[in-house]
C-alpha cells in the first residue's frame, strides 16, 4: 500500500527536523523543499536512513567535482553519452574501476553538504514528501542522514541570503593584489552583479566558507550589501506555495547603438581576467558564442583568428565570450590558440546583461541549412565537443563598442548560423578591408 504524501510549514518543522524524522521512520521517497526565495528550491531522494540524490542550485555539476581530480573530461563525457542520467554514468564509472567507491562516497558527502548548509535552518517555505520506490534513482551507497546532520551542526552558520547582491567599491580593484585567488574571484563575480547564489555556483564554495569570505570583505570596506528592489519578501513567499517551479534568468531588453555597454569582469582561457571598462579609448568587438566545442561557432572563430592581425592594425580589440566553464574552454575553442581573450560565462550573467537570448526556433530554423557545410566542418574540427554545456538553444550575438564605451553596432542572431558576412563586418562595421 502506498503511503499518502506528507507536507507542512517549515515554520513548524525546519528542514533539519524533517530530515531527522524521515531517518527515524526509515521512509523512502522524494523530499521537496520549496522556499520563499524560489530559486533555492531543493529536491532530495531518500531511502531508509540515507540520502541518495540531490537536485539543488547550490550543487555544481558532477563534471566540476570529478574532472580533472578523478578522471579526464573525455572519460566522463563518454560515460555521460552512454547513459540518460548522471546516476547511470556514475554507476558505470564505478563498475569500470575509474571511480572508487570511497571517492564516490566522498563526493556525495560534499554535494549533500553544499545543498543543505544554505537551507538547513530556513523557515520561510514548505516541505513535501512523496513516498515512492526510488531504487532506480538512488545513487548507491548514499549518505547516512544522521551522521551528515551531525557534521553540518559542527560547521559555522553565517546568515547570508542567496538572492543578495553587493556593491564593489572602486578602491577594491586598487587593493586587489592583497587578496587571495578565491576572494578575487568573488569580487569579480559581485562586480558583475551576481547574487550570492550565483557566486557560490561559480566558486564551488561551501555556503559557510562563502559567508566567511563575504563578512571579511565587508569588514575590510571592499563591498557593501545592496538592498533588493525587484521583489518584496512577501511577494516571494506568496510564490513559495506554487506547485510548479520555473526558474528564469533576468534578461534585459536588447541593446541598440547609442546604449552604454554594460561593464563586466570575466575570467577565461589561461587564467585571463578582463574588465571591459579597461578598454576605454579603444574599439572592442565582443562576440557572444554558444559553448566551447560548438560546431557552429568555432569555424567562425577560426576566421577571426586568421583576420586578427587586421583587427590589430585597425586598433580594434577582440573578446570572445562562451557559455562554458573555464575548465572546459581549453577542450574546445582553446585548441585553436586564439590570440585574443576568450572568457567564460557559465552562469549566463553577461549574456543576460546584453540581452543575448535562447531560441529553440532559431536552432531549428530551415535557414540554418544555408550554412550547413560550415557546421559539418565544425563537427570535424578538433575543437568539437558533443556536450552542449546548457547552450544548445543559445543564439550568438556580436557588438562593436566605441572608444567611449557605447554600443556602436549590434547584431543579434535571428537563427543559429545568422552570422554577418565578414565583408560587412570588416568594411561596414570596422571600416577596414579583408585581405
Amino acid at each position: 500500500m502506498t503511503l499518502p504524501s506528507v507536507q507542512g510549514d517549515l515554520k513548524q518543522f525546519s528542514p533539519k527536523t524533517v530530515l531527522e524524522r524521515i531517518a527515524q521512520e526509515k521512509l523512502e521517497g522524494i523530499l521537496h523543499f520549496r522556499f520563499a526565495d524560489e530559486i533555492i528550491n531543493t529536491k532530495m531522494i531518500v531511502a531508509g536512513q540515507r540520502l541518495g540524490g540531490i537536485i539543488s542550485p547550490f550543487v555544481p555539476q558532477w563534471s566540476n567535482l570529478l574532472v580533472p581530480k578523478f578522471m579526464n573530461s573525455e572519460v566522463y563525457e563518454r560515460a555521460r553519452l552512454q547513459h540518460i542520467d548522471a546516476a547511470g554514468a556514475l554507476r558505470s564509472l564505478e563498475q569500470q574501476g575509474v571511480l572508487p567507491r570511497t571517492s564516490l562516497e566522498n563526493i556525495l558527502s560534499i554535494r549533500a553538504k553544499m545543498a543543505l548548509l544554505p537551507i538547513l535552518s530556513r523557515s520561510d517555505g514548505r516541505f513535501l514528501f512523496v513516498p515512492r520506490i526510488v531504487t532506480q534513482d538512488f545513487l548507491e551507497p548514499g549518505i547516512g542522514i544522521s551522521p551528515l546532520l551531525e557534521q553540518l551542526a559542527a560547521q559555522t552558520s553565517i546568515d547570508i541570503e542567496p538572492s543578495a547582491t553587493y556593491q564593489v567599491f572602486e578602491n577594491t580593484v586598487k587593493h586587489s593584489q592583497h587578496l587571495d585567488a578565491v576572494s578575487l574571484e568573488i569580487i569579480a563575480a559581485l562586480a558583475n552583479e551576481l547574487t550570492l547564489l550565483e557566486v557560490a555556483q561559480r566558486t564551488h564554495l561551501m555556503w559557510d566558507e562563502l559567508g566567511q569570505k563575504i563578512r571579511t570583505l565587508e569588514s575590510q570596506g571592499m563591498i557593501r550589501l545592496q538592498l533588493p528592489t525587484e521583489v518584496t519578501r512577501f511577494e516571494a513567499f506568496e510564490r513559495a506555495s506554487e506547485t510548479t517551479f520555473k526558474p528564469t534568468k533576468r534578461i534585459r531588453q536588447r541593446l541598440i547603438p547609442g546604449d552604454l555597454a554594460p561593464d563586466f569582469v570575466l575570467s577565461g582561457l589561461g587564467g585571463t581576467v578582463v574588465r571591459l571598462s579597461a578598454y576605454k579609448g579603444k574599439r572592442v568587438l565582443i562576440r557572444f558564442n554558444r559553448q566551447a566545442g560548438c560546431p557552429i561557432c568555432n569555424p567562425r572563430n577560426r576566421e577571426f583568428i586568421r583576420l586578427y592581425p587586421q583587427f590589430q592594425q585597425a586598433n580594434v580589440e577582440l573578446i570572445g565570450i562562451f557559455g562554458s566553464s573555464e575548465d572546459v574552454l581549453p577542450l574546445g575553442i582553446g585548441k585553436q590558440n586564439p590570440p585574443y581573450p576568450v572568457l567564460a560565462d557559465p552562469q549566463d550573467t553577461i549574456y543576460a546583461k546584453y540581452g543575448v537570448e535562447r531560441s529553440l526556433w532559431g536552432l531549428l530554423s530551415p535557414k540554418n541549412w544555408q550554412n550547413m557545410d560550415s557546421v559539418k566542418e565544425g563537427t570535424k574540427m578538433e575543437t568539437f565537443r558533443p556536450n552542449g554545456d546548457g547552450e544548445v538553444t543559445r543564439m550568438p550575438a556580436e557588438f562593436l563598442i566605441n572608444e567611449e564605451g557605447y554600443i556602436e553596432q549590434a547584431h543579434y542572431h535571428a537563427f543559429a548560423t545568422d552570422f554577418l558576412p565578414l565583408e560587412t563586418l570588416l568594411t561596414d562595421w570596422l571600416k577596414i578591408r579583408s585581405k
